[in-house]
């Protein structure tokens, strides 16, 4: 898979804290003429106008104060939450030698109290108490934090927010407790298989080179030393390199431009700029005829797989043509001729990414990862052997330009119709945009292929080659001769021998002729039109789905687009079946169907992916669901592909052994989660009546492939249908999509009328799952049921304010000041119809009984002290649940899977 239309932010660790918005989305790029012109207010200056989409509602300013801070400004008359991000130009890689985590702490220590707001957890529960979230995180190059609250609280929370940059306290109590706070976040991610890859891979390395370092932080990094104390350190490194000209500030809110500026100018013209020259990084990420080389990484999960890693010049100057974007497009492609449809046929591998890697200012990198069948793992040399003919190919048939135009002309089209992205990642991915490029760029530069160079293509291709690579081998069981620090990971590091370079490089197989570079996409819209709304029909907001079509066995809802306005749908289509949820096993046998059938249809659904269009087609209680969302005009064309093409499967012998063995590797794996979601999970099985880990693998280990066909004969002949269309097709096109549906599935008209999936009714009201892990940490989930359901509006509402004053308290009692462990959070748990609150925690230093009884003491505190609250504190927390009810979709996504959940709850 290629990964060039993903955007990520790169991070070392993630501050946890109650109400995190985790959002990932994708922004688009390409140049249009409507701008915003800069205004700018008392001393700040103008920097050059955001170049944004015409489709694109919001005002863009940018501006830099007097103190060298660049600031955006976002202004969205239409949004009720305003958002803020500050992006710090300075990361993990400045920590000095010796005290790895430095810039980690520092993260940490910044929310802990300010000379104006010196409370430690006031920030937090301002920020929580008027339906907000807040969290920050360091990567090796930035520290970004950022926040999201009820716009009309963005004057007071801006100004709590500011305070971090300008007078921070760190506090010495909250010093030595916080580190006990990075020394459990550390210590929680010991048996992450990402994080021990990494920590191992460093060991390939440059040591000289700052990425090769620790960067979470630890008791011993972080420990006071003779003639030195950490708070000091912490205190030098924050004057040294917090400095305003290093920061990047946006600021999005329905505040008109002029008053986001006044606001901007007020609160941040304090922070102090030092003119900090950032060093510049020239040290090479590998030593001299360090490579070609190979590092054996021992897993703790039972896995298999590859990844390869070769180094390039920098591509930071190449984002108008993107070289090694479009090498991932081509090396990760998965249709006819791909590497991964030739590795499949022979059970090879089951997944293959191709993007480019880490970025540096003097170097970059190109990197494959593939995902392997334990067979595979046995001809990883071959394998290496087709990637590098796949290379030669590239080289003399792929660098073409209708290939690089059907890349721009999907990345215009992206551009062109975004979604509006939630005010939150909007902020959080200017701020870090702005770092990298001028403002005018910001928006479009991820995305924009202006400039079609092959011959850079071809330079950065060259480093494709057997003597430019780091091969990473990744397995349970692999050999290994030495141990990393930190996270003790088995691993094996050395350059590879002459024999073996010529072993890979030396020719393919015969059948690496059935490899070729790609054609052009099927799926690639050339119709952009929107619909127009009926005459007399109110245009300015979405109206409710309608059912168009109700016969026995199959149902259609749908809604057009009236509020979006886009050439974009969602569907959704469910098969509903009584009988999967009848026994857990049928439920084992629905999951690996599902497995098996998206397996099967990779090559029609990938093409269709990097046109603009998705799928998904996943298991759950009743049967299975289908999604697929993007651009109007080829939806129905790949809904059809996709609707026939699972009503014909049939199922492959090869792949059937191959997925159910890499099924049952996942189910087993759970077992090595991180504790506090192994409890969430046995927390689920409790109110769901589910399978255990070891009932699912004792089912799956007796599946044959009879079972497999009769289970599709059941899908297809004894199940409900119910279709959601919504966006810019008609009804008629939705009816049609049913009718179609129907001539594939032969829906059973005789099937009971459908039945809500009970959930547990505990008789005392409440559930704890624990586990004692046999790993670093233990872990507790406490679940507190309502007396009632989602039908009682009265105590939905009540839950709603109760879990919104909850989730602060529960946080700083027990995380800030007990410090019991780094994952410490209250949240909603309303599963199905019914309603509840979860309370989890995971400490590496308490057993599962004391977190309990740690749990039981603040309930009862803080029942005790919900009866003496002010009634000014209780308006507070209804007003944060309004809020929170009362923000509108910000893309017709959003809007489709709200209506997709109660259409289809039942």
């Amino acid at each position: 898979m290629s990964l060039q239309r993903q955007f990520f932010y790169p991070q070392l660790s993630t501050r946890f804290v109650t109400f995190t918005l985790c959002i990932t989305w994708v922004l688009f790029a390409l140049v249009s003429a409507q701008v915003a012109k800069a205004q700018p207010l008392n001393k700040a200056q103008p920097l050059n106008d955001v170049v944004k989409s015409p489709n694109d509602s919001r005002e863009y300013r940018a501006m830099r104060l007097d103190n060298q801070l660049k600031v955006i400004l976002v202004s969205d008359p239409s949004s009720k939450t305003a958002a803020a991000s500050l992006d710090v130009d300075v990361g993990s890689a400045l920590n000095p030698k010796g005290r790895e985590g430095l810039a980690h702490f520092l993260e940490h220590m910044l929310f802990l109290g300010t000379q104006k707001y010196p409370e430690a957890g006031d920030y937090q529960a301002f920020i929580s108490n008027h339906g907000g979230s807040h969290n920050a995180f360091t990567s090796n190059t930035n520290t970004n934090y950022h926040f999201d609250i009820d716009a009309n609280y963005l004057e007071p929370a801006l100004d709590r927010f500011a305070q971090f940059f300008i007078a921070p306290l760190f506090t010495p109590e909250y010093v030595d407790r916080e580190k006990h706070a990075v020394h459990s976040e550390y210590q929680s991610n010991l048996n992450q298989d990402g994080r021990r890859v990494f920590a191992a891979t460093r060991q390939a390395y440059n040591p000289e080179h700052p990425f090769s370092r620790f960067a979470v932080g630890s008791l011993e990094t972080l420990a006071d030393r003779e003639n030195s104390t950490i708070r000091d350190e912490l205190i030098a490194f924050y004057n040294t390199y917090y400095s305003a000209n290093l920061m990047s500030l946006v600021v999005v809110g329905p505040q008109s431009l002029d008053e986001l500026s006044q606001l901007v100018t007020t609160k941040f013209s304090a922070v102090v700029n030092h003119e900090v020259t950032l060093p510049e990084l020239t040290t090479p990420l590998f030593l001299p005829e360090s490579l070609p080389a190979q590092i054996n990484i021992a897993t703790l999960r039972d896995v298999y797989s590859m990844s390869l890693t070769f180094p390039t010049p920098s591509d930071k100057d190449d984002w108008q043509a993107k070289p090694l974007s479009y090498l991932g497009a081509e090396f990760g492609y998965e249709g006819e001729g791909s590497l991964l449809a030739l590795f499949k046929e022979k059970g090879w591998a089951n997944a293959l990414a191709a993007s480019p890697g880490f970025s540096f200012d003097n170097e970059a990198s190109f990197r494959l990862d593939l995902q392997l069948t334990e067979e595979g793992f046995k001809h990883t040399n071959e394998i290496l052997q087709y990637i590098f003919d796949f290379a030669s190919k590239l080289e003399k048939d792929g660098i073409r330009n209708d290939l690089f135009e059907e890349e721009k002309a999907l990345s215009q089209a992206s551009f062109l119709f975004q979604d509006a992205p939630a005010p939150l990642a909007l902020a959080r991915y200017l701020a870090q945009q702005h770092q990298e490029f001028d403002a005018a760029d910001v928006l479009r530069a991820p995305y924009a292929y202006d400039q079609f160079k092959p011959e850079r293509i071809a330079e950065f291709l060259s480093f494709i080659r057997p003597d430019n690579v780091l091969i990473a081998l990744k397995a349970k069981n692999i050999d290994s001769n030495a141990t990393s620090p930190y996270f003790n990971v088995p691993y094996q590091f050395a350059p590879l021998t002459d024999e073996q370079q010529a072993l890979i490089a030396a020719p393919a197989p015969a059948d690496a002729s059935a490899l070729f570079v790609r054609s052009s996409n099927p799926f690639v819209s050339d119709n952009y039109a929107v619909l127009e709304v009926p005459q007399g029909q109110d245009t300015t907001e979405s109206h409710t789905p309608t059912e168009v079509l109700s016969e026995h066995g199959l149902e259609v809802w749908y809604a057009d687009n009236r509020q979006f306005k886009q050439p974009k749908a969602d569907i959704f289509v469910s098969l509903l079946n009584p009988a999967v949820a009848s026994t857990p096993e049928l439920g084992v046998v629905n999951d690996l169907w599902v497995q098996l059938i998206n397996d099967d249809l990779t090559s029609l659904t990938y093409d269709a992916h990097i046109a603009g269009l998705s799928s998904q087609i996943y298991p759950h209680m009743r049967g299975i669901s289908i999604k697929l969302s993007g651009f109007s005009q080829p939806l129905p064309r790949l809904y059809s592909h996709l609707m026939s093409g699972i009503a014909s499967f049939t199922p492959n012998p090869q792949r059937f052994a191959v997925l159910k063995a890499r099924m049952a590797q996942q189910i087993a794996n759970s077992l090595k989660e991180n504790a506090y979601k192994q409890t969430l999970g046995q927390l689920y099985q409790g109110l769901l009546s589910t399978p255990s880990v070891e009932d699912r693998l004792a089912k799956l280990a007796s599946l044959t492939l009879e079972d497999i066909k009769q289970h599709h004969q059941r899908l297809l002949k004894q199940s409900h249908l119910r279709l959601l269309v919504h966006g810019n097709l008609t009804e008629a096109q939705a009816i049609a999509m049913g009718e179609f549906a129907k001539s594939q599935f032969e829906p059973n008209k005789a099937l009971q009328p459908l039945t809500r999936l009970p959930v547990a009714k505990l008789d005392i009201g409440r559930m704890h799952k624990a586990i004692d892990a046999k790993q670093n940490n233990a872990a507790i989930t406490v679940y507190n049921q309502a007396n009632g359901d989602k039908s009682d509006l009265t105590l939905r509402a009540s839950y709603s304010v109760l879990s919104d004053a909850l989730a602060p308290a529960f946080y700083t009692r027990l995380r800030t000041e007990q410090q019991l462990g780094y994952v410490v959070f209250s949240m909603p748990f309303n599963l199905l119809n019914s309603l509840g609150i979860t309370m989890v925690i995971e400490s590496p230093t308490s057993s599962p009984q004391a977190l309990e009884g740690h749990i039981d003491n603040f309930v009862t505190a803080f029942s005790q002290a919900q009866l003496t609250m002010p009634e000014q504190a209780f308006e507070g927390h209804k007003q944060s649940v309004i809020a929170q009810l009362s923000e509108p979709a910000t893309k017709q996504s959003e809007l489709t899977n709200r209506w997709w959940t109660e259409i289809d709850q039942y």
